[in-house]
């Protein structure tokens, strides 16, 4: 059906083209008819013009032979009397009455005066100064032929053609010269006498215009001159048919009129001259009007015109009908292909049809077109390959195939685009045929649907969703972190609280005290073991204390060099003079050691150097840094050097993203530089890089430099006894008696909540300072805290815990806690806070 109707919109679209196409093949077929007719009659009077004037040139040269015979007669008539006036004076007016075309002859004698002459009138004129007169006088020359204007050193002579001849005497000897003038009259006769031959060929004489120029272009003989106007001079002029004559002899050709700028035909001749006789190289033209010519044909042309077009309006009004009533039939039909066309153009999906069997792209919409990255003009040269991602192709061709064969419908599926600009597109790709019953289908339509924002969503969600069971193994990890490091902080709390008390009412000079220290010693290390169990499960809180950073540094080197394969080198550089910075010393030992592993990955199986130096830097203007600027002031610097592989730029603008890493699956998380700079970040410092691939890599870490604390005297005896009210497992309870009652406090211990509180608020001015721990069972330390202080708002309330978060602080208080201690506790640490919480105004 869609074929039929497009089969009919053609035949009868067809109609007004055919009528067009007769109309133009008539009028091209008459254009052509007259052009050739105008051509042939153009040529053919062309040649006429062409063939009369090289008649009339050839007149010309038979003149000017004979005028020089007649020239040189009258010379030898006059040698040996060029001094006789009366003789010559009878002989010129007996010549001038035999030969009445000329105009005037005059015998010059050899001054270059006029001895006799027949024109009458006028003072004599002189000639010894005119060219050929010198030629003449010279002997060079025996005769000379020239047109003079109608001035002749100074005397009206009126203008014609001269011709001279030498005059001798009987010595052979110049004596003067024989002068005579042809009107220019004779010469346009040569042209009139030619009428009747020229008006074969041309529709009116009276239409044929003449010019004879000189060799100058100076035009002597015009039939359009006036007798007021100065000759024309056709070489300044540039006129076509002068210049082409001194070179093409006789022809024609046509050009724009010199005077009056209308076409015209112009036939040319160059004299050639008579035997001896001199040429004087006249070039003759003979003109006709191109319109004069062509108006006869084209009339008749116009007629014949108008008759062909009367017999063609009833067929052209026959089909303008029939085409009119086909449009009204077909307009339901036309304007559904509009909206086709604008609902393919305008549709929100990508549409195209596509060849079948080469997958070339036939039609595309716009969409189509933004989602592939290419312009319409691009795509109508690809394949629908061309766009799909390799690992895609497979299954999308094999399904084009079973489309082709007929086993299947259609089909849909998703697939990548490799978009112009490099980008992957995820596109759903739904392909249906095209094709007529009984007929294989050689077209089929591809719609492509955007689902690039869907596909990235989906990943965004398995990655939030992976994060998130990371984060609860994590918060898993941490809660069994907290629970060991609780247990743990009371044995060594009270292992420190014992091994401190032996080793205070001991000598120091005691054999057993030695033992005690190397006590102390293990469990504080056993205590940064418990800070790095709660850090790693991040829940330690950041406790910030001024630091000198070598030892830290030390102990990381320490450690790292048992573990360093034999090949590499790690190695310490520590100026004394670096300052203390404000830092936590778990966080750096955790930026020293992801530091150093960095270089040791970065070298890998081959052989090196990693050098970890400390240095104080005063930076005395703003320093650029990886992220940001550092200010001027005074920082410690803290470097790691490697001499592995390097980094480019794209690796080093990545190198601190989170979850970014150049290592195999399985060999790290990507988080160890992120760490890093999250801590030296938080700290006010800055990091600086320089690397180049295969050249190793530094990592400067800038910490502002912080005084140095100020140091407590011991621990004194308390004046007065302090009551202290401890909450606790009974073990911790027992040692912080053992503890502090020697220096001047009362104790009292409760293992539940209840009877803390049931003691402060049966004598509420009893106590100087309540001490809880965190983790209780029934209430926490923080409900303690919040009920103690409802019962009396200003008692001290301490609260002793082995991790608190940040936020788990603010809420303390918040409730009302004065001072937060971390175990495992020393007696010294908790000592003090007692006494300055006691003593305080």
């Amino acid at each position: 059906m869609n074929r039929a109707g497009m089969f009919s919109l053609s035949g009868y679209q067809s109609l007004p083209v055919l009528l067009g196409s007769l109309l133009a093949g008539t009028l091209l077929i008459g254009a052509i008819a007259l052009s050739v007719m105008e051509h042939q009659l153009l040529e053919t009077t062309g040649q006429s013009l062409a063939q009369g004037a090289g008649e009339v040139a050839d007149d010309l040269d038979r003149i000017i032979f004979e005028r020089r015979g007649d020239i040189q007669m009258m010379a030898r008539a006059f040698t040996g009397r060029c001094h006789d006036s009366a003789y010559i004076s009878a002989y010129l007016h007996g010549m001038s009455q035999a030969y009445p075309l000329y105009e005037s002859l005059s015998m010059i004698n050899e001054q270059g005066l006029v001895l006799a002459t027949t024109h009458a009138g006028g003072a004599p004129i002189d000639f010894s100064r005119q060219p050929w007169f010198a030629l003449l006088r010279d002997g060079h020359v025996t005769g000379v032929q020239q047109w003079e204007s109608t001035q002749q050193a100074g005397q009206e002579v009126g203008a014609g053609v001269f011709f001279a001849a030498a005059i001798t005497d009987d010595q052979g000897r110049f004596c003067g010269a024989v002068l005579s003038r042809v009107g220019l009259a004779l010469l346009s006769e040569v042209v009139t006498g030619k009428r009747e031959a020229l008006n074969i060929h041309t529709t009116s004489y009276a239409s044929l215009e003449y010019q004879f120029a000189t060799s100058e272009g100076l035009a002597f003989v015009d039939s359009l001159h006036q007798g007021d106007e100065e000759p024309a001079n056709l070489r300044a002029l540039a006129v076509p048919s002068f210049l082409r004559a001194e070179f093409h002899g006789m022809n024609f050709l046509e050009e724009q009129h010199p005077r009056r700028q209308v076409p015209v035909l112009t036939g040319f001749a160059r004299t050639q001259g008579y035997w001896d006789s001199v040429n004087p190289n006249w070039t003759v033209l003979l003109r006709k009007d191109r319109s004069t010519l062509l108006a006869p044909i084209r009339s008749r042309m116009a007629i014949v015109a108008a008759f062909g077009l009367l017999g063609l309006l009833p067929i052209t009004l026959g089909l303008l009908w029939t085409v009119r009533r086909l449009q009204y039939s077909d307009q339901e039909l036309r304007e559904s292909e509009q909206r086709f066309q604008t609902l393919f153009e305008q549709a929100a999906v990508g549409v195209a049809q596509v060849e079948t069997a080469t997958g070339r792209f036939v039609r595309i919409n716009h969409k189509y077109c933004e989602i592939a990255g290419y312009s319409q003009a691009e795509m109508l040269v690809m394949e629908d390959r061309q766009l799909m991602c390799p690992e895609d192709r497979a299954t999308c061709l094999d399904k084009m195939r079973r489309l082709a064969a007929g086993e299947i419908l259609e089909f849909e599926l998703e697939q990548r685009y490799l978009r112009r600009d490099g980008m992957v597109a995820w596109v759903k790709l739904t392909v249906s045929p095209m094709w007529v019953p009984g007929e294989k289908p050689d077209y089929h339509i591809a719609v492509v649907q955007d689902i690039t924002q869907h596909k990235q969503a989906e990943t965004a969600l398995q990655t939030f969703q992976e994060q998130v069971r990371q984060t609860q193994k994590m918060e898993a990890l941490g809660q069994l972190a907290s629970g060991v490091a609780h247990d743990f902080n009371n044995i060594l709390s009270a292992i420190l609280g014992n091994a401190e008390m032996a080793c205070a009412k001991m000598a120091s000079d005691h054999v057993s005290r030695k033992n005690l220290m190397r006590i102390l010693e293990a469990s504080g290390q056993g205590s940064r073991l418990v800070e790095q169990i709660l850090t790693f499960a991040r829940q330690g809180a950041c406790r910030r204390t001024v630091i000198a950073l070598a030892p830290v540094v030390q102990e990381v080197i320490g450690l790292l060099q048992a573990t360093l394969p034999a090949g590499i080198e790690l190695t310490l550089s520590s100026d004394a003079a670096t300052p203390l910075v404000l830092a936590d010393a778990m966080q750096i030992h955790q930026v020293v050691m992801n530091l150093c592993r960095n270089a040791q990955q970065a070298l890998g199986d081959q052989a090196g150097s990693i050098l970890v130096s400390l240095a104080p830097v005063t930076l005395t203007q703003r320093l650029r840094t990886f992220d940001g600027t550092l200010p001027p002031g005074r920082y410690a610097r803290l470097s790691v050097r490697d001499t592995g592989c390097g980094m480019d730029s794209d690796t080093m603008t990545r190198m601190f993203d989170p979850f970014f890493t150049t290592k195999l699956q399985g060999q790290g998380t990507g988080l160890g530089l992120s760490v890093v700079q999250g801590i030296v970040q938080a700290y006010g410092g800055a990091i600086v890089v320089e690397s180049h691939p295969g050249q190793g890599a530094t990592l400067a870490l800038y910490f502002p430099a912080a005084e140095a604390p100020t140091v407590t005297a011991s621990l004194p005896r308390q004046d007065r006894i302090r009551h202290l009210l401890y909450l606790d497992d009974e073990a911790v309870v027992a040692q912080v008696r053992v503890q502090l009652e020697p220096l001047g406090y009362r104790v009292t211990g409760c293992t539940l909540a209840a009877e803390a509180l049931d003691a402060v608020r049966a004598d509420p001015a009893l106590f100087d300072v309540v001490v809880t721990d965190y983790n209780r069972p029934g209430q926490s330390g923080l409900e303690v805290a919040r009920a103690l202080s409802e019962i009396r708002v200003d008692l001290p309330i301490v609260l002793v815990s082995d991790y608190l978060t940040p936020s788990v602080q603010a809420a303390a208080f918040a409730a009302g806690v004065t001072e937060i201690v971390h175990k495992p506790t020393l007696l010294r640490q908790l000592g003090s806070v007692v006494n300055r919480l006691t003593n305080r105004p």
